[in-house]
């Protein structure tokens, strides 16, 4: 990856030269740099983890690589650079690469799930996943929850062997789809502590051509107490 700046700083922390591969990634004059200790421009939090990579550089020679971030007047931009010693014993060389846009949307990814795994702790209902043709099945964190499964592997025959007896039979009947796009199973499940947990499940299926289900995924929503006060 092509470096969009490259920063050469003196062995006690000051920049010396400073220069971009285009003006657009010129995020201020090289005079207000030049002199500064580097740590200055790096946000607060990013500091630390600077000077260590850099007293390692100063040691071993490089190269190393980290991520940091720089404080301008639009916004925090994102790195990730490569320190090297120019010469032993001679200045250090900081190649980096802008990567905002990817840290961005990293973050935005970041906020998404986490606004998802709060909406469904706070309504007590899980999202999973359901390969047919692999038989592989993923669960969010509160499907974990809500079956008292943290650590299991959600296989198909582990998911048989929680639930009620009773419901066996009826679950085993709805795994076979008959060409709808969605349906709804309400089943009993029983949990490591044997408590017994009521559950509505509500399943969206996948076809092939040959209409064939080779896919589905669903939300589980626990409807104990709701089940239990009526």
């Amino acid at each position: 990856v092509t470096p969009t700046s490259m920063i050469v700083i003196n062995r006690d922390g000051t920049i010396s030269d400073y220069r971009v591969r285009s003006q657009d990634d010129l995020h201020g004059l090289p005079e207000d740099f030049l002199g500064q200790p580097m740590v200055n421009i790096l946000a607060q939090q990013e500091r630390l983890a600077f000077q260590a990579c850099f007293d390692r550089v100063k040691k071993e020679g490089g190269p190393v690589r980290l991520e940091t971030s720089v404080r301008i007047p639009t916004g925090p931009r994102y790195f990730e650079a490569h320190l090297y010693e120019l010469s032993r014993g001679g200045r250090i060389i900081l190649l980096a690469q802008d990567i905002t846009e990817r840290k961005q949307a990293e973050m935005a990814i970041m906020s998404s799930e986490k606004l998802l795994a709060n909406a469904e702790r706070i309504a007590s209902i899980g999202s999973w996943t359901f390969d047919l043709e692999t038989g592989k099945s993923v669960w969010s964190r509160e499907m974990f929850k809500i079956a008292g499964a943290e650590g299991q592997e959600p296989t198909m025959d582990f998911i048989l062997s929680t639930l009620h007896p009773d419901d066996v039979q009826k679950y085993e009947k709805a795994l076979i789809a008959n060409g709808e796009r969605f349906s709804d199973l309400e089943c009993r499940l029983i949990r490591p502590d044997g408590g017994v947990r009521y559950l509505h499940n509500r399943r969206e299926h996948f076809y092939n051509a040959n209409g064939k289900e080779i896919h589905r995924v669903g939300t589980t929503q626990d409807i104990t107490q709701r089940v239990e006060a009526e």
